[in-house]
């Protein structure tokens, strides 16, 4: 009797396991994460990039966040693997020289900024959850008050930005 029960709640597992739908599809219903945790993430995970961690200084611009200018400007000295960040400066429009990284703060021309970021070699990310979907880079939130990051793969190829995998393996990834 015992044996029969506990089959039926195996059965019964196993089969609501296989029609939840992956986490992945919740990936529009994060919200933003604190400004302050999200440049403390953005400085580690930028670390987690060959192509950022090996530069000689990087540099990123902010566009419409003047908090997350401000967080970010607290981390200007510190290593990014062998890189330093060296400047953080901010404005609401698209800078004249090229940064390193592109911040993306408000959900204004998004398009525009993705294929500036292409065209220039600029690595794309934002706090804004819902616009790595529009294809930023990398993005930060927050799911039931945990920081998540978010990855756009397609976006990664477009500007040329490889991940460590242990970053791969932790963040939900988009197409």
């Amino acid at each position: 009797m015992r044996s029969a029960i506990l089959r039926q709640y195996r059965v019964f597992l196993l089969t609501a396991l296989l029609i939840m739908p992956a986490p992945q599809a919740y990936a529009g219903n994060y919200g933003p994460a604190p400004e302050k945790l999200q440049a403390a993430l953005f400085v580690k995970i930028l670390a987690m990039s060959k192509e950022i961690s090996s530069t000689e200084n990087v540099s990123i611009h902010v566009i419409n966040a003047s908090a997350v200018a401000t967080q970010l400007r607290k981390a200007v000295g510190r290593k990014i693997g062998k890189s330093v960040l060296a400047a953080v400066n901010a404005s609401d429009s698209i800078p004249a020289e090229p940064p390193t990284i592109l911040y993306i703060g408000a959900d204004t021309d998004t398009d525009k900024l993705v294929r500036y970021c292409r065209q220039n070699g600029v690595l794309s990310i934002t706090g804004i959850p819902r616009l790595v979907k529009r294809g930023v880079t990398l993005g930060v939130g927050l799911s039931d008050n945990k920081p998540i990051i978010l990855l756009n793969i397609s976006s990664c190829k477009a500007e040329k930005i490889t991940w460590n995998p242990t970053l791969l393996k932790l963040s939900i990834i988009h197409r």
